[in-house]
């Protein structure tokens, strides 16, 4: 049986990057993070990647 993906993202034409989990929004990534972002997912795992994303706290609320 085939594995259906948690998350996804969207690149968006302000360069931010949307995390969405089954089709609902869960964190936009701006700017430099969202270039660091895709870096990852590049490399690494995409759903360990988005799904550890998706849970960092933003950096601009601290």
């Amino acid at each position: 049986m085939a594995r259906i993906p948690s998350f996804g993202y969207h690149e968006r034409r302000d360069g931010s990057v949307m995390i969405t989990r089954g089709c609902s929004p869960v964190r936009m990534v701006p700017g430099p993070d969202a270039r660091a972002l895709l870096a990852e997912l590049a490399e690494d795992d995409p759903q360990e990647t988005l799904a550890r994303w998706a849970t960092i706290p933003s950096r601009a609320a601290a």
